[in-house]
């Protein structure tokens, strides 16, 4: 596994003014969600808090996935 948290890939393309978030997306709920998840110490707390920041993401849908490159 590359990476154990779905952080890696929320983080950096949806949270305010993260360098891969080209569509310039907001959304404070989901922010709130995601720092709360990176301050989380439990790992399960985190993940469930996660999956709550993607819940947002799916009622808002900022982006359309299409398809996802493989880099390796």
């Amino acid at each position: 596994m590359d990476y154990p948290l779905i952080q890696n890939f929320l983080q950096p393309l949806y949270y305010t003014n993260a360098p891969s978030n080209d569509g310039k997306w907001t959304n404070q709920d989901f922010d709130d969600l995601v720092d709360k998840a990176n301050a989380e110490t439990d790992k399960a707390k985190a993940i469930t808090t996660f999956q709550d920041a993607e819940k947002v993401l799916v009622e808002q849908m900022p982006s359309i996935p299409l398809w996802y490159q493989n880099g390796s």
